[in-house]
């Protein structure tokens, strides 16, 4: 059994380049927060929240890892560029990430 995954000891310092350059890095995506009160609001986020998806296809570096899905273990960070801050999900508010399998495309 693998030990438990921890976050680099000084991950509120880090910087997107620090993050990408973590051992293991698979991807990167971005999510749009609605600001707080006070701050600029748009419309069409308002009316379309919460709901919202991100995905980082990590086929490719499970590939070269070696790692097949079934045994795959995911780990992700989070940025918010208005801070400058990095933070485990958890801290972001963000759920913690699936592993799915590529969705069939099918043209009609």
């Amino acid at each position: 059994e693998q030990p438990s995954w921890q976050p680099p000891p000084d991950l509120e310092s880090a910087t997107p380049a620090d993050l990408k350059a973590l051992p293991g890095f698979a991807g990167i995506t971005s999510l749009f927060v609605l600001p707080t009160e006070g701050t600029v609001r748009c419309d069409n986020c308002v009316l379309n929240s919460p709901t919202c998806s991100a995905e980082v296809d990590v086929t490719e570096a499970l590939k070269e890892a070696g790692i097949p899905r079934a045994r795959a273990v995911l780990h992700a960070l989070a940025f918010d560029i208005a801070t400058q801050t990095a933070m485990t999900l958890e801290q972001a508010g963000v759920p913690p990430p699936e592993l799915s399998s590529p969705v069939p495309v099918f043209s009609f």
